[in-house]
């Protein structure tokens, strides 16, 4: 189940890609899956989570699907 956070970004990331679109600028959505959860630098040393599948595919993933849906580009 999608938890309203993960809504709360799709709803405002969509909106934010049109109305810039809407000025003919092409908008691009770009982010790795989970990066943000990671407390070491990625630079320096290789970051380890221990998320689920399922934690990927409804929480990190969901906001990317619902704009590529919106017809944005991924």
């Amino acid at each position: 189940m999608v938890d309203i956070n993960t809504n709360n970004v799709v709803r405002k990331s969509i909106a934010y890609a049109k109305d810039i679109e809407k000025e003919e600028v092409m908008t691009v959505a770009k982010h790795f899956p989970g990066h943000g959860d990671i407390f070491v630098d990625s630079h320096k040393n290789l970051p380890v989570l221990k998320h689920t599948y399922h934690r990927l595919e409804v929480v990190e993933l969901y906001p990317f699907k619902q704009y590529r849906n919106s017809d944005g580009l991924l």
